[in-house]
């Protein structure tokens, strides 16, 4: 389902805009700002990570769901997501970073 997968990828890309405006308006002090943009990329990243199922999406959007959920300080909710990758995708790296090599 081409469409299904483009339209999770377009939801994630507005998450990143509004994790971003979030990180632009803190350092300004404008903290009702960061947290409504925070708040916006949550609700994003979340409808992908519990609607949508693909091994390289679904685990991206519930990680980051969880970075806007710590931004928010809701600890325990980003935790159960972190913990819902290990289970379901224990393979999961997050883009950008590099998986630790066993030795």
């Amino acid at each position: 389902m081409k469409e299904g997968r483009l339209h999770a990828q377009l939801q994630l890309l507005q998450g990143d805009v509004f994790m971003a405006r979030g990180e632009v308006a803190a350092p300004t002090g404008d903290l009702d700002g960061a947290k409504a943009a925070w708040q916006k990329a949550a609700g994003n990243y979340v409808v992908v990570s519990q609607v949508f199922v693909d091994p390289e999406i679904t685990p991206e959007a519930a990680h980051k769901a969880a970075d806007a959920l710590d931004k928010l300080g809701q600890k325990d909710k980003a935790n159960s997501l972190r913990e819902q990758i290990k289970t379901k995708y224990p393979n999961f790296v997050p883009k950008g970073r590099i998986k630790d090599k066993e030795v």
